[in-house]
Formats: structure tokens, sequence, C-alpha cells
């Protein structure tokens, strides 16, 4: 009985590295974003600006 409640919850554990790893990968992201922030930003509203000037055109 002990070993099958034991084998349980590693089913659960196997899947919570996964989700872990895709929130750390994410925080990665949202720091690095975080720290080039002042160098994407620019040019992310100027291609949106470029993009809007064109739809309008």
């Amino acid at each position: 009985m002990a070993l099958l409640t034991n084998q349980k919850p590693e089913t659960r554990v196997r899947r919570l590295p996964s989700e872990s790893t895709t929130l750390a990968t994410s925080l990665i992201i949202y720091c690095i974003s975080s720290m080039s922030f002042s160098g994407w930003l620019p040019s992310f509203l100027a291609c949106h600006w470029i993009a809007e000037g064109h739809g309008i055109g």
C-alpha cells in the first residue's frame, strides 16, 4: 500500500518540473526583456507606428 501511495505523487511531481521550467523560462525572458526594455521599446513603437501609418495610408 505504501508503494502505491508513493507512486501516485511521483506522477504529479513529474508534471511540476515542466511547469516550473516554463515559469523559469518566462521569468528569464521577462528579466531579459526588462533589462533591454529601453532598447527594444523604441524599436517596437517605431515598427507599430509605421504599421499603423501603412494601415491608414
